[in-house]
């Protein structure tokens, strides 16, 4: 390869915090995926350029983006398409690193459920307040609480010590049922279910203080018979068997990402402490999901309630968005302490009385953190700009109080430094660098323009608060040099500003990778 450009430079040449490790025990199919990992030759560079539409490895070759006279799929994943033997042994050590997974999910996508086994996702139901138990524990399939795993974690002891602070960095591991431990294992996640059994043995010791020692022994040896004949809990008996769960925890976490994402965010940083403030005030938390859509924000609504039992508080939803299906338009629904609304509009059109039946005073509360998944701000086909103005119009921080707190997830940490370019020029300050999100989708997925590009739903997380845009005559006194400058400079640099590092990767990110990447965004 006499010339060779990364059309997406990997991630890890520039600072900032890279994507967590898997847990140990994890299957393949749910291990980390590296990101940025296809290269074209400067040949398959101009084409692309060119014709704009070509998807290299996947309808012409992965190296050079020329039309293949025969096709010649890697031996290993049968996926990815060269034009010669050449180009697929130069391609070797970018694919390598991708191969394994693109085997597993072509494998997983033709493998028959086993032994009549169901899909683990239960189908979400409306709920009445009155048939729920008195305090939310989890999903109906067993996806547990966050706070609720950790403090089961605490309840271990010192066995279990720094558990529950662990809890929020392990993510899915202190979450997920017992079940999938077989494929995705973690430190916390035993802690976890060492606590939680703990805490039942704590609850069962008073009764066994007043109970016959006769009895007890006879309780003793008719638990350990039962227990000798009890299969271990989640342990697949084969590699099949162990793909199928995989898979399953996969599908399941693509469903429950944006639920356990939006707890996530609300636990720590800016939006934690909007929470916080209306727990104090006696308010329901409001959240405004930006871009909402069937298959990802609304596709599992009861399990919203993750959200108002991590935070033990009331919380208002408004699903937002021109993809809300019909069925849901102009509605509301009730989940516990949820109260639901859903509107197929955009938030500006929303928020400027546009919609019928919606009050715009009612968004003016200040216990209000906007959420968008993956929104695609610097993508061409898509137009933030009335939504973010209207957003930023409504802040406090504009009469002088706390701004409104945007939370931002993407698939990409180059997508994540990109959109922060765009809000730091529209008056928003990162909480903080690109964050690896816990609850990130485990489901792998291959980019449809690149073939050797892989990513996760949700991978990255930041948190913006809105401080307002700069007038020219604050930048004309920092260009001075005075007291007020200096002083707007060390917090710029402090908060990752236009001027902080953030910034600067920022911008040295986009001089390369805004142009291709536009395109990759377009078909994803």
């Amino acid at each position: 390869m006499a010339k060779t450009n990364k059309r997406r430079a990997s991630l890890q040449e520039y600072p900032g915090k890279g994507s967590a490790a898997a847990p140990c025990g994890c299957h393949p199919l749910l291990a980390t995926v590296a990101e940025g990992k296809h290269e074209l030759s400067g040949e398959g560079e101009d084409r692309v350029e060119q014709e704009p539409e070509r998807a290299p490895g996947i309808d012409c070759c992965a190296v050079c983006a020329g039309d293949c006279a025969s096709e010649i799929l890697c031996v290993g994943c049968a996926t990815v398409v060269y034009c010669s033997e050449q180009h697929r042994e130069e391609d070797a050590p970018n694919h390598g690193q991708v191969c394994e997974v693109l085997r597993l999910m072509r494998a997983a996508e033709a493998l028959p459920p086993l032994n009549g086994a169901a899909d683990s996702k239960a189908e979400p139901q409306q709920e009445s307040v009155l048939d729920q138990p008195p305090v939310y524990q989890g999903t109906a399939d067993g996806f547990r609480v966050p706070g609720a795993a950790a403090g089961a974690a605490a309840a271990g002891g010192e066995a279990a010590e720094g558990a529950a602070a662990a809890a929020l960095a392990e993510g899915w591991a202190v979450v997920m049922p017992a079940k999938f431990r077989a494929v995705f294992g973690g430190a916390a996640g035993e802690a976890a279910e060492e606590g939680a059994v703990a805490a039942a043995a704590a609850a069962d010791g008073a009764e066994d203080k007043a109970e016959h020692p006769r009895k007890k022994a006879r309780k003793a040896a008719a638990d350990g018979t039962a227990g000798a004949h009890k299969p271990a809990a989640g342990k697949a008996d084969s590699a099949d068997a162990q793909l199928l769960l995989a898979a399953q925890l996969a599908d399941r976490t693509a469903e429950l990402t944006y639920v356990y994402t939006a707890a996530q965010a609300l636990l720590a940083g800016p939006a934690a402490k909007v929470a916080a403030a209306a727990a104090r005030a006696g308010r329901a938390l409001q959240l405004v999901v930006l871009g909402a859509a069937e298959d990802a924000e609304l596709a599992d609504l009861a399990a919203w309630q993750v959200v108002a039992a991590a935070l033990d508080t009331d919380v208002r939803i408004v699903f937002v968005g021109p993809q809300v299906p019909e069925r849901l338009a102009g509605m509301g629904a009730q989940y516990g302490r949820v109260a639901m609304r859903f509107v197929q509009a955009t938030y500006d059109e929303m928020a400027g009385g546009k919609v019928a039946g919606v009050d715009p005073s009612s968004l003016d509360g200040s216990a209000v953190v906007f959420l968008a998944f993956n929104p695609g701000f610097t993508c061409p086909d898509y137009d933030w700009g009335a939504t973010l103005d209207a957003i930023g119009a409504r802040s406090a921080g504009g009469r002088g109080g706390a701004g409104a707190v945007l939370v931002v997830a993407t698939n990409t940490r180059v997508e994540a430094l990109m959109d922060c370019e765009l809000l730091l020029e529209r008056g928003w300050r990162p909480a903080g660098g690109a964050e690896h999100n816990p609850y990130t989708s485990l489901q792998a997925r291959q980019s449809g323009t690149l073939a050797n590009d892989l990513y996760r739903k949700n991978a990255w997380l930041v948190a913006y608060q809105h401080v307002g845009q700069q007038e020219d005559g604050e930048e004309d006194g920092e260009e001075g040099g005075g007291r007020g400058g200096r002083r707007r400079r060390r917090r710029a640099a402090r908060s990752g500003g236009p001027r902080g590092a953030a910034g600067r990767v920022a911008r040295a990110l986009l001089d390369t990778l805004k142009k291709p990447f536009k395109g990759l965004m377009r078909r994803r």
